[in-house]
């Protein structure tokens, strides 16, 4: 029995964010120069037990290959420390790839339909997003777009593509961090050629 697994797959544009941690710190005693405070990052640790497969399966597999989020499953972009009324653009890059079999009998599939043509396509959902500070105030736009030159590699194993998130922040964005997370990218597989040797 064979069984086709995540013909379509989301990848989640996660969060775009700054701000990492910051603690002012304060004067020890007036004049002296000295200074103390501190900072707590927060440590999260994630994982999936999932369930041994021991049929044919044909799995599309979709992975951020830069700036990836926690546990992998998203792609992330840290526009690190902004000011007032800055735009930037920060790169993100992600590949689809299919297997077929299990156990260690697993191989690379080419991505392409019986005719030869490709079989994947790519997708944002919700590209075009007001950006909110942690207090829900709007404080800019960002605009997540793929790059042109995403497409399979020469053997058809592989789907590379690139997204741009383009960020625009308002005159007057109070200080404070930002996340956005409605945004995702959607890889669909359609018609593809199982009977690959």
């Amino acid at each position: 029995m064979k069984k086709l697994l995540l013909i379509g797959a989301m990848l989640v544009l996660g969060a775009s964010s700054f701000g990492n941690v910051f603690v002012d710190l304060v004067e020890d005693t007036q004049g002296s120069s000295t200074y103390s405070g501190k900072g707590i990052l927060p440590v999260v640790s994630r994982g999936k037990i999932v369930k041994n497969v021991t049929t044919d399966v044909v799995t599309l597999v979709v992975e951020a290959t830069t700036t990836t989020g926690a546990d992998n499953n998203s792609l992330e972009f840290n526009f690190g420390r902004l000011t007032k009324g800055d735009s930037k653009v920060v790169l993100g890059g992600f590949q689809a790839k299919v297997y077929k079999g299990t156990g260690n009998s697993v191989k690379e599939l080419k991505i392409i339909k019986s005719d030869g043509t490709s079989a994947i396509s790519t997708e944002i959902i919700n590209p075009t997003g007001d950006l909110k500070n942690l207090a829900q105030t709007n404080i800019g736009k960002i605009t997540y777009t793929l790059s042109p030159g995403s497409d399979l590699n020469n053997d058809k194993t592989i789907y590379t593509g690139e997204i741009a998130a383009q960020l625009a922040l308002n005159a007057d964005t109070p200080l404070g961090r930002f996340e956005h997370n409605t945004s995702s990218l959607k890889v669909k597989i359609t018609g593809l050629n199982g009977n690959q040797q």
